[in-house]
């Protein structure tokens, strides 16, 4: 009689071992990309979801001051003070860190860099896409995923859907493609009319086809890289309310701030008094710090 084929002392046979890899191999296969996909698809929701919360502080800031904010608030010699993000924080549950704001000065003033900075802001995560890795710059700044239509938000503008013929097709608020700015940095808009998914310096997202738009009237919806062009000339609004180049035009680059320039230092005056003395980002000027 031939010899039984031998058993291994835990059961299992060297085929069978074999087998059972490759069934977890494919079951993995199978599972991995379910799990992925739903975890994406409850990403989009949150986006969705965010961008409507912003839909209503936007409409919410209309009803109190019959305007939307200001693209971005800069005085005559054209400095940067601060831009429409900022004055929603009230209508996003974010009122105590919107009192530590100081509208008298750059929203980079060293009386500002750690309010801008602080990773716990109460305001950033309206602004950080769930998509997307990576919510800071280097110099600890929160990334905005998000930006602004540049026909509704840009140099001290004043705009209002009353003045709109249809608010249903008029873009506020999508992704990013990419260059992101910091929250609170005045230059948060782009033009639509670049494309979807095509410019980096447009809108669009890089992880996703699918743009959540949010719309004059409040609603999101959803486009595609490839959406027409008529369409997204028409979500820019009419010609005549475009506003001028000069007052859409951006730095090619927001710079980092320069932390090696906004140094503390404790001057022990009287003995048991320390007074902290920080140096401004461009390093040419010291004032009191906090």
């Amino acid at each position: 009689m031939p010899d039984e084929p031998s058993i291994p002392a835990n059961g299992l046979s060297r085929t069978g071992v074999i087998t059972i890899v490759v069934m977890i191999a494919v079951i993995l296969a199978i599972v991995v990309p379910a799990i992925n996909h739903a975890r994406e698809s409850a990403r989009r929701v949150q986006t969705r979801n965010q961008l409507k919360m912003i839909g209503m502080a936007l409409h919410n800031y209309h009803d109190n001051f019959t305007l939307f904010p200001p693209g971005g608030v800069f005085n005559a010699d054209d400095v940067a003070y601060h831009e429409w993000t900022t004055f929603l924080a009230p209508y996003l549950d974010a009122s105590p860190w919107y009192n530590g704001v100081d509208f008298s000065r750059p929203w980079n003033d060293p009386e500002h860099v750690d309010l801008f900075r602080d990773p716990n802001q109460q305001q950033s995560h309206w602004w950080t896409n769930p998509s997307i890795g990576q919510p800071f710059r280097p110099d600890g700044l929160v990334f905005n995923h998000y930006a602004g239509s540049q026909s509704v938000f840009y140099r001290n503008s004043s705009v209002s859907p009353k003045d709109w013929s249809g608010t249903s097709d008029r873009l506020l608020v999508t992704d990013a493609l990419g260059e992101f700015i910091p929250v609170g940095c005045p230059y948060g808009w782009r033009d639509v009319t670049l494309g979807l998914g095509s410019e980096p310096k447009g809108f669009g997202c890089a992880v996703r086809s699918v743009i959540q738009c949010l719309m004059g009237d409040g609603a999101v919806r959803e486009l595609g890289q490839s959406t027409d062009q008529k369409l997204l000339t028409a979500m820019a609004g009419p010609l005549e309310q475009q506003p001028t180049n000069e007052l859409v035009a951006r730095p090619q680059q927001i710079p980092l701030l320069d932390i090696s320039a906004i140094w503390d230092v404790d001057l022990d005056i009287s003995g048991d008094r320390v007074v902290v003395v920080r140096r401004s980002p461009d390093g040419k000027t010291v004032k009191r710090g906090r």
